[in-house]
Parts: C-alpha cells; sequence; structure tokens
C-alpha cells in the first residue's frame, strides 16, 4: 500500500528536479553559460554550445538514475529514505554537472583568450538611488492581516484546546497511525510562528535585494537598467503573492490542528492546495522573466556601446556558486549560476559577522539542548509529517 502510494509522488519529484535542471541554464544570461563571463560574440562558441549539449545529456541520464534510485529505495528502505535519497543525489548529480560545464568553458575562453583586444568596462544605474524601486508594503498588508486574524483565533481556542494535539497522519502496511503531541504554546502555535516568520523574513530579504548593485550589461545600460526596474516592480509582485500563499497554508494547517481534523485528508488538500499554488505560480514568474528581466521587452531603444561586461570571474569560485570579494561593499549580488535571484558575497565583512552571529547561536542552542536546559520539539513529527529511521 506504502510503494504504491509513494511511487507516483517519488517519481513526480524525480521528473520535476529534471525538468527544473534542464531549464536552470536558460533562466541567466546568454554572456554567463554556467556561470563564466564571456564576450557577446562568443555565445555561439562550439565549445560553449558542446558544453550546454553535454549538460543536457547528462542531465537526462541524472533524470533516468534519480527514477531508478527512487524506484529501488522504496521498498527498502521506505519513502522517506527514498524521498531523501532521491533529493541528495538530484542535488549533488545537479551541482557536478554546473562545475564540469563551468571548468568546460572557462577552459576555453582561458585557451582562446576571448578577452583579447576588446574594451571591457562596468555599468550603473545611480537612478536605482535616487528614485528607487520601493517594497510593495501595500501588497503586504492582506498577509499580515492573515497572521494577525490567526493568531487571535489561536488565543482565543488555546484555553479549549485538548491535552494533545493531532498533527501528523502516517499510513504503514496499511495501518493509519495517528500522530499526536503535548499541547504547549510551541506545538500549538508553530504555524503562526511560521506564517510570522514568512510573513517578515522574505519581504525583508527582497527589501535587502532591492538594495543590491544590479548586473547591468555594458553594451546597452540604459535598456538593461530600464529592464531590471520593471523586473523587480514585478518581483516584488510576486514576492508579495508567494508571501500570502504561505501564510494561507500556514492559516490552514494551524486551523486543521486545533479542530483536530489534521486527520481528514480532503479537508487538508483543501486547506492547503490554494496557498501551494499561490506560491508555486508567483515564484514560477520570475524564474520565466529569467535573470534580472532579460526576457522582458526592451522598451527604451538605445544603439550598442561597444563595450563589453568586465571579466569579474576571479571572484566566483566553486563553478560560480559562490561570490566573495572584499573590496566589493554589497553584501548581496545577482545570482550567476543557478539563474535566478541574488546571492551572498562572502567577501562581505557583514555577511561574516552574520554568519559568526548564527553559527554561535547554533551552537548555543546545541549546548543547552545536550544540557538538558532547552527542549527541542521532533518538527519533523508536525503537520503531516514523520521521518522514519
Amino acid at each position: 500500500m506504502v510503494i504504491w502510494t509513494w511511487t507516483p509522488l517519488i517519481a513526480a519529484v524525480a521528473v520535476a528536479a529534471t525538468a527544473l535542471m534542464l531549464a536552470a541554464p536558460g533562466m541567466g544570461r546568454a554572456t554567463l553559460p554556467f556561470g563564466v563571463r564571456i564576450p557577446p560574440d562568443r555565445v555561439g562558441d562550439p565549445a560553449v554550445l558542446a558544453a550546454r549539449r553535454g549538460y543536457r545529456t547528462a542531465t537526462l541520464l541524472l533524470g533516468a538514475v534519480l527514477l531508478a534510485l527512487g524506484a529501488a529505495a522504496l521498498p527498502a528502505a521506505g519513502p522517506t529514505a527514498a524521498m531523501g535519497a532521491v533529493a541528495a543525489a538530484g542535488v549533488a548529480g545537479h551541482l557536478a554537472l554546473r562545475v564540469r560545464g563551468h571548468r568546460a568553458v572557462a577552459a576555453a575562453k582561458r585557451e582562446g583568450d576571448w578577452y583579447r583586444g576588446l574594451t571591457q568596462a562596468v555599468a550603473v544605474d545611480t537612478g536605482l538611488r535616487t528614485d528607487p524601486v520601493r517594497s510593495p508594503w501595500a501588497l503586504l498588508l492582506p498577509s499580515w492581516a492573515l497572521v494577525a486574524a490567526t493568531l487571535t483565533a489561536g488565543l482565543l481556542l488555546y484555553p479549549d484546546l485538548p491535552a494533545e494535539l493531532t498533527v501528523a497522519v502516517e499510513h504503514q502496511g496499511g495501518e493509519r497511525l495517528v500522530r499526536t503531541v503535548e499541547t504547549t504554546p510551541f506545538s500549538a502555535f508553530a504555524a503562526v510562528f511560521g506564517q510570522i516568520a514568512a510573513a517578515v523574513l522574505v519581504p525583508a530579504a527582497f527589501a535587502a535585494a532591492l538594495r543590491s548593485r544590479p548586473d547591468i550589461d555594458a553594451a546597452s545600460p540604459k535598456r538593461d537598467a530600464e529592464r531590471y526596474r520593471r523586473f523587480l516592480v514585478i518581483a516584488g509582485r510576486c514576492t508579495a503573492g508567494a508571501v500570502f500563499g504561505a501564510v494561507l497554508c500556514l492559516a490552514g494547517v494551524a486551523a486543521l490542528t486545533w479542530t483536530g481534523r489534521m486527520t481528514d485528508g480532503p479537508l487538508v488538500v483543501a486547506a492547503l492546495a490554494p496557498g501551494l499554488v499561490a506560491v508555486a505560480l508567483c515564484s514560477a514568474v520570475p524564474m520565466l522573466l529569467g535573470q534580472g528581466g532579460r526576457r522582458l521587452r526592451a522598451e527604451v531603444p538605445e544603439a550598442e556601446t561597444g563595450l563589453v561586461q568586465r571579466d569579474d570571474d576571479r571572484f566566483w569560485r566553486l563553478g560560480g556558486l559562490v561570490y566573495a570579494n572584499r573590496e566589493d561593499p554589497a553584501v548581496l549580488v545577482p545570482e550567476r549560476a543557478m539563474g535566478v535571484g541574488w546571492t551572498l558575497n562572502l567577501g562581505s565583512p557583514v555577511v561574516l559577522c552574520i554568519g559568526a552571529g548564527l553559527i554561535v547561536l547554533l551552537a548555543g542552542g546545541a549546548a543547552a539542548a545536550a544540557a538538558g536546559m532547552l527542549s527541542l520539539p521532533g518538527g519533523a513529527d508536525f503537520y503531516g509529517w514523520k521521518w522514519e529511521p
């Protein structure tokens, strides 16, 4: 029963992961194949095309391996281990293929001295400082209102909640196991804490991204800057939509937990589906637009400047996955290797201080838990999930 229930899900995850891996290279700029900066006239170079073909072929093979791995691990180790194995193999395989493509293009670029005789430049848009794109705070009001409503409902219901809350349902060998936990402020309001985190941290991260330095093409800076500005507006709206979807999902989780209806499968689907769809759609739009909105139609006519973007590969490591530049004051920079979004500048003192603080916080929490001073709940037991040993 468990095998037949989980097989389609694991197969769907493997297929979706393969499709995402195939689409990832096309999300970024054509002049950044596999995270390597190249001149525009080298986009169609045989070495670049060969690297792309090799990546696509290897990704399809990796997808077949993921399907086979899931099918083999499911009856032998159970659904949780099978899903974990597919996810880990997918991530590791994708990174290995990206690094391989990066090295192939970088080697061709180095051997052919592709930047010889070209005038390199860096373009900036001062208008993003004097007239910046604003965070869509007004669009976030429905999310915050829903958080407040969920919190208020929880506070009113908490005194009458049972001694234990149903938080998970597990099917094993045809048996239906209901998982419960002791009713505490943490277990009862875990979904609300998640709502608060989504409604605060995600908009804060996007607000920080608005202040990041854009990657504007020196060959057509005005056109690129205008396109990037429109992309930020659309991305801001999508961020607000994704936040609302996440908050809506967690509101459904909270309601199901407080009313003891977590065991009702159709009701769980009905409660969570709208939020999941909203998150998926709002996350997909920026990906479809490409990094910095490169697929948006340019509305500013501009003649080419004859310049090429500065070759800055020396600051990108691990196949273009990691950016570290101590001389760059930017905390966030546009993502390069994975297509869309922003990444941290690991050479920034601000990022290093934040990282050190998080390490100290985690170490302190682990020490407190080991000493019995802090009781950490089994998070994997919450809300429909049960991690098997």
